[in-house]
């Protein structure tokens, strides 16, 4: 409930940036599996429900892999995990959301002038300023694609019991 004021401030920014650039905002969350046979066999309507309250976690909670990203060409972004050394692309490095490749089976849903989509992206391609290196000859300088990654994270500390959450190192 601490980290309330946070989202809110970064869904603002993300929306104000959006509006400011005259460009089309959507979102995708991410996604969580329960590792613990007991949530697995809820009903699907009190796992979803648990689902959501997760959603709601800091990144710091959910091994640094964030709940909602939000999509607009340019968006400042950091990383919330190192991603690769020998490029120096550190925890907290800033850099800018160059675009992204959609899930083949992407639904999108209006949601009040945003998009919400049901797939997370296939790759995000991330510009980082002042980088020097080209990792494929179809990218641009500085422009590294970032894949969804896996990671388990402990929803109930006390009892040990563990989500799989899959989603983006930036925020």
């Amino acid at each position: 409930c601490f980290n309330v004021p946070c989202y809110w401030t970064i869904l603002l920014r993300a929306r104000e940036y959006a509006e400011k650039k005259g460009c089309q905002l959507s979102w995708c969350v991410a996604r969580d599996v329960p590792l613990c046979h007991h949530d697995r066999d809820l009903n699907e309507e009190q796992l979803h429900t648990k689902q959501c309250m997760w959603l709601g976690r800091h990144d710091q909670d959910t091994a640094h892999l964030t709940s909602l990203l939000h999509r607009v060409q340019g968006l400042p972004l950091r990383l919330t995990e190192t991603m690769n050394r020998q490029l120096r692309l550190y925890r907290g490095r800033r850099c800018r959301l160059l675009g992204w490749a959609p899930h083949p089976e992407d639904v999108r849903t209006e949601v009040n002038g945003e998009w919400m989509s049901n797939k997370l992206p296939l790759c995000l391609y991330l510009q980082f300023p002042g980088a020097t290196w080209k990792l494929h000859d179809d990218l641009a300088v500085g422009v590294y694609p970032l894949a969804p990654a896996s990671r388990t994270w402990k929803f109930n500390k006390n009892t040990g019991v563990q989500a799989r959450r899959t989603g983006y190192f930036v925020i």
